[in-house]
């Protein structure tokens, strides 16, 4: 046949599907390809320049296969390949590679894995298995385990020329658990992994945690600096220790261990109480609950509890059993409890409670906006217009609403109706005493009247929750100097009230700014006619504990009121606007007042400050 005939041939062929040749057809197999018999072949002992060479048999054809070794460095892999189409059915071939002088270190070469890449039947793409060495694919040997056929591939490369150093590690590998008290070590525990000190040159490491004397993978080829890292769950009860090993190219593979580590799990912990200030909160943790301690050892047991006034995250463990009194500064947020567990000096547990409801928020409770305690500052204009302040009086105000004037008393009792905003009460001259919930948006939700008859009093004031049944309630002042305590219920009504004072006519100013004397009970502070500030103490149950004297000159002022905690030392106190228009704060604290500051000018204004 001449050459153009022959080439005729080829393009017929090809413009009716067919193959110009068997040979360039790819031979598929019907399953996936095993090694049934490997052996090495070339010398054990190889030079450079010299071939290695492993001779096997597939069941099943195969385009590639590839077998995998790494040096005592355990850092790269370095392969013996065969390529080809043997055709179907079983084979046997030789995988080769020359020994480079620049490639291959000094010493044994270890068989890891085999990658075999084959043509399945029905299938456009190449599919790829391996055959492990090892029971797991982290590369760091196990002798005698995985596929018995890699047992005895290995083979030595006398390469002076390229001779591995042998690491130190100068220091150990260390755990440290997060010591946050938030955590709950049922789950497993977060701290930091040291992967040690090792010598200069070390620069990726294999991670692994050794529990009960088996090693776990936990990262593969990572660099030396520390890093977050966490001990599972599964490992309770256990000695686990860290373990690292070097894979860095020009080192031998060596491995440290840290210190064994044990941690522990537990049953639940409970709160029990109402979330109200002044009330006391009780933790069930169950001891015998605890798993994983060694037979014989008695733990320590400390119960923290976690607030918003317990400084994070410290503060001081108390024994199982000790109640808890929620405190002013834990208005606005949620309480839990933390149990640590140590043994032998070492914290081996961290337990945590689930979270309680929402605590009310202490009086003056003046957030509009968010749920956390924070003093805004609510005014009227004599057009009716009320404006509001956040925290911070150098920002402008933002207008919240028209038609205040209307009422001739308003004041906030506090988060009344317990949504997690502060409310708005005010008073119509006929009586009427409306409530205007804030929506959280700087505007409000739908007023609705609760309550008559109120025209009667010449002094309407929020203390905050009075009588310690975790609800905000309102103190009023009649014509006849009685003191009277109008109990909320926590959903923006009112329980039955009763008379807790007479002869309150001798003040002419009757106030309260929650807390003042640090005891976590609702105040009341007044003046009289001479400029005396007297300080009514309660007691917590709708009573008192007794008064006293703590100022005087105060007749100057046209209004005395409470600040909140403005300068966020723990305690409240007090605005007053002179006579010529200057508002000042005056920090108390302790029993005694700090320097007064100015907060600005033009106060008076306002027809109404709350």
């Amino acid at each position: 046949m001449s050459k153009l005939a022959a080439a005729l041939v080829v393009v017929l062929l090809m413009l009716v599907g067919l193959p110009a040749s068997p040979a360039n057809a790819v031979t598929a197999a019907s399953e996936a390809p095993k090694l049934t018999a490997v052996e090495l072949v070339s010398a054990a002992q190889l030079a450079p320049g010299q071939t290695a060479r492993v001779r096997f048999t597939l069941s099943q054809p195969a385009q590639r296969v590839e077998f995998r070794y790494r040096d005592a460095s355990l850092s790269e892999p370095r392969s013996l390949i065969w390529t080809g189409d043997p055709g179907p059915g079983p084979f046997i071939a030789e995988a080769t590679a020359v020994i480079g002088v620049s490639d291959f270190y000094e010493g044994l070469q270890r068989l890891t894995d085999v990658r075999i890449v084959f043509q399945k039947s029905g299938q456009s793409y190449p599919a790829e298995t391996a055959a492990l060495r090892n029971s797991s694919s982290d590369y760091l040997f196990s002798d005698n385990a995985g596929d018995p056929l890699l047992q005895n591939a290995d083979f030595a490369v006398s390469n002076p020329s390229r001779v591995l150093r042998t690491p130190q590690a100068s220091v150990l590998p260390k755990f440290q658990a997060d010591q946050d008290l938030w955590s709950n070590w049922n789950y497993g525990v977060d701290g930091t992994i040291s992967p040690g000190t090792w010598t200069a040159g070390v620069t990726k490491v294999h991670v692994q945690w050794v529990s009960g004397g088996v090693a776990k993978l936990y990262r593969y080829e990572y660099g030396t600096e520390p890093f977050e890292g966490s001990v599972r769950s599964t490992d309770a009860g256990k000695e686990v220790s860290l373990r690292i090993t070097t894979v860095t190219p020009g080192f031998k593979s060596v491995s440290a261990e840290s210190e064994p580590y044990l941690f522990v799990t537990s049953g639940p912990i409970a709160v029990s109480g109402k979330p109200w200030i002044n009330s006391a909160l009780k933790a069930s943790f169950d001891v015998s609950s605890i798993k994983g301690i060694p037979v014989g050892a008695t733990p320590k047991v400390e119960l923290f509890w976690l607030t918003k006034s317990t400084p994070y995250p410290a503060g001081t463990g108390l024994a199982p059993g000790v109640d808890y009194v929620v405190k002013d500064a834990d208005g606005g947020g949620t309480v839990r409890v933390a149990a640590v567990v140590s043994l032998e000096g070492k914290v081996v547990g961290r337990f945590v409670s689930d979270s309680t409801a929402y605590v009310t928020n202490p009086a003056p409770s003046r957030n509009y906006v968010h749920r956390e305690v924070s003093d805004f500052l609510m005014a009227r204009t004599t057009d009716g217009r009320l404006w509001m302040w956040g925290r911070y009086f150098g920002s402008f105000p933002k207008e919240v609403g028209t038609g205040w004037n209307v009422f001739d008393k308003i004041f906030s009792p506090g988060d009344f109706n317990e949504d997690g905003h502060a409310d708005v009460l005010a008073r119509k001259p006929s009586g009427e005493l409306w409530m205007y919930p804030a929506d959280g948006q700087y505007w409000w939700k739908p007023a609705s009247l609760v309550g008559v008859g109120w025209q009667g009093m010449t002094e309407l004031m929020a203390p905050g929750d009075f009588d310690s049944d975790g609800h905000d309630d309102v103190l009023a002042k009649d014509r006849d100097g009685r003191l009277l305590l109008y109990p909320g219920n926590g959903k923006g009504g009112w329980l039955a009230p009763r008379q807790v004072g007479a002869g309150w006519n001798m003040f002419n100013r009757v106030f309260s700014t929650g807390d003042f004397d640090g005891d976590s009970h609702a105040d009341i502070l007044a003046t009289n006619a001479g400029g005396q500030l007297f300080l009514y103490s309660s007691n917590g149950k709708g009573g008192w504990l007794g008064s006293k004297v703590i100022g005087s000159g105060w007749q100057s002022f046209k209004g005395v009121f409470g600040a909140g905690d403005r300068d966020y030392d723990g305690w409240t106190d007090i605005y007053g606007i002179d006579g010529a228009g200057y508002m000042y704060l005056y920090p108390f604290k302790s029993g005694s007042w700090k320097p007064r500051a100015l907060v600005g000018a033009d106060w008076d204004v306002f027809t109404a400050l709350f």
